[in-house]
């Protein structure tokens, strides 16, 4: 009877193990998965910041061009009414 009850405890230590280590599992899955959504949100941020850089260029090519074509018309207006 003594090897049974031995064996018993000595199952239900390593049962209690399992138990503290399968909580200490799901703290760190915790804790990953809040880490993992701090990094989504700052890989989020930084795609906006990109996109709104790679747009800044066509932005201020368009402003240029917008200044040329009217200095463009202001030239021609102006030479037709000083004839």
């Amino acid at each position: 009877m003594d090897e049974i009850e031995r064996r018993l405890e000595d199952h239900e230590q390593r049962l209690k193990k399992v138990e503290m280590s399968t909580s200490e599992f799901v703290t760190f899955r915790e804790v990953i998965n809040v880490k993992l959504d701090g990094i989504s949100t700052n890989l989020n941020e930084l795609k906006d910041a990109v996109v709104a850089l790679q747009a800044k260029p066509a932005t201020l090519w368009d402003k240029l061009i917008s200044a040329l074509i009217g200095a463009a018309a202001t030239g021609i207006i102006a030479y037709i009414l000083q004839r």
